[in-house]
């Protein structure tokens, strides 16, 4: 049975324009903890809204991030009443390098996720660490290959450096999507 993954990045969120605006040192900043959307980042979600108009997923999974969360319920509404799987694997990678990448605590994740949403997959330990790109790579592996083998058509929403690395993994080339990008990949 063959598999589609497609991956979508979040929308634009607060530590993002502010990296534009004041470079990387932004991301330390504690204000970033679990960056939200801009508004412009929901008008960018909401604007998604027809690309998956025609679209059936089989499965969805999404990042525990807020920003994660808010990209999927605009640009797709019907995922409110959608089972959900959040997944703290699909937190940016590496994890653990900037406070925007820190997510809030277990409780408040799951008191924020429509109830048809499964959480079970978000620790009760926040999993802010630092790991060695080895680690890394083996997790983001691990995950695809858990996932691929579910077969029909799967939709991810994590972040720019988690596809980044997925890529360079999964297709021999890394692929940098802007806000909202889409990149399907195909396995047998």
């Amino acid at each position: 049975m063959s598999t589609t993954l497609v991956f979508m990045r979040h929308a634009q969120a607060t530590h993002n324009i502010d990296y534009y605006e004041k470079g990387t040192g932004r991301y330390t900043d504690p204000v970033y903890m679990d960056a939200e959307l801009t508004d412009e980042g929901l008008k960018q979600a909401t604007a998604m809204q027809d690309a998956f108009k025609n679209k059936t997923f089989d499965v969805i999974y999404c990042s525990p991030m807020r920003r994660c969360r808010a990209t999927l319920l605009a640009s797709m509404p019907s995922a409110e009443e959608r089972r959900v799987h959040v997944v703290d694997a699909l937190i940016e990678q590496p994890a653990g390098h900037n406070m925007c990448d820190k997510r809030l605590e277990r409780d408040f994740v799951v008191a924020a996720c429509p109830s048809l949403w499964n959480c079970d997959d978000v620790a009760d330990v926040n999993p802010f660490i630092k790991r060695s790109d080895a680690e890394e790579k083996k997790a983001i592996i691990n995950f695809i290959d858990s996932v691929k083998g579910r077969g029909g058509t799967i939709l991810l929403v994590t972040h720019y450096t988690w596809i980044y690395n997925m890529t360079k993994l999964v297709l021999g080339r890394h692929v940098s999507l802007d806000n909202c990008g889409l990149i399907e990949i195909s396995f047998p």
